[in-house]
Order: structure tokens, then C-alpha cells, then sequence
């Protein structure tokens, strides 16, 4: 974990649980220590002195072995607009902070990883079936690769280092 974001954003240090709320539901019982990034989101509109305060994924998580994970939460409709904002606004808050905790889209597309995690019982495909699902599932299994729902994976590469999509019961695997 870096040093400089460690004591930079120490006051939002909390278990993953606190990020994942969606009201008084949690999405995850992890008490993965990570940074509310609403919490910093919210410091970083107050020294801007900005009106409207940006939009922001929940948690932001550094791996022991220098990962950086943005984590967005998503219990209800997966807004892909609502997404790719928090995407970008995210960033900018990252590469604004004091000195910038990121030097500069590089850094993001060679380390960051965004995870959207969704209720599997409240986000329906049209064309969704058992049939395809378990197709998608030995896909997966053989290729070792995941499929990311809701157009993420535009930002493969563009962005990011990679990004999943995920539910709530799969993201811990993930994050270990």
C-alpha cells in the first residue's frame, strides 16, 4: 500500500461493508479495510469549493500487492451514463488531489482495475436464459477470462487495466 495515499486519505479508511451500502442494505459483510471515496469525493468538493459535487465510485482499494481497485456498488438499475461518470469524475479527483495520488492516465491503464458489483436478482438481461448463462460460464472457465456486463469493457486498456463485473458473493475471489 502506498505510503502517500495511505496518510493522504487515512480519515476515510473503513471495512469494505461501509462502501457497499445501498440504504440500510449492504451488499457485502467484507471488513476489507478500504477508502470511502464518497468520503473523499466529498473532501475534495469542500477544498474545491465546488457547487455540485462530482460523482465518484465507492471504495477504492490497494492491494498488498499494488493493485489499485475502484469498486462501485450497484443494488438496483445499472445506469451505463451514471457509470461512466463516476469512471471519469473518480479520476479527475484522483489526479487533482494535492500533488495528484495518479501522475497520469498511464498510471491508471498500467494499475486500476474497476469492479462494478450488481444485485444478480434485481439485474435481468433480456436474453438472459440458463442455457446461455452456463455456456458463459465454461467460456469462462476455459478461456480464464470473465465476461463484463453493462459495456465496461470499453474501457479495457482505454482507462483501465482491466475491469469486472461481478456479484456480490464473487467479489472477495476477486479482490484476494
Amino acid at each position: 500500500m502506498s505510503v502517500e495515499i495511505s496518510s493522504t486519505f487515512s480519515f476515510s479508511l473503513c471495512p469494505l461493508s461501509d462502501c457497499s451500502k445501498d440504504g440500510q442494505v449492504k451488499m457485502t459483510e467484507s471488513s476489507l479495510p478500504v477508502y470511502n471515496f464518497d468520503g473523499i469525493k466529498k473532501r475534495y468538493g469542500r477544498k474545491r469549493t465546488i457547487p455540485l459535487l462530482p460523482s465518484s465510485a465507492d471504495a477504492l482499494y490497494l492491494s498488498p500487492g499494488g493493485a489499485w481497485y475502484f469498486i462501485e456498488f450497484k443494488n438496483g438499475k445499472i445506469d451505463e451514463v451514471d457509470v461512466t461518470k463516476k469512471i471519469y469524475d473518480s479520476l479527475v479527483i484522483l489526479s487533482d488531489w494535492h500533488e495528484g495520488c495518479i501522475a497520469d492516465i498511464d498510471f491508471s491503464r498500467n494499475n486500476i482495475i474497476f469492479i462494478l458489483v450488481y444485485n444478480p436478482t434485481k439485474y435481468r438481461s433480456s436474453q438472459e436464459s440458463s442455457s446461455r448463462n452456463m455456456l458463459y460460464q465454461h467460456l469462462e472457465q476455459q478461456s480464464d477470462t470473465r465476461k463484463v456486463l453493462f459495456n465496461l469493457d470499453r474501457y479495457v486498456g482505454y482507462i483501465f487495466k482491466n475491469v469486472v463485473t461481478c456479484t456480490p458473493s464473487e467479489l472477495e475471489e476477486i479482490l484476494v
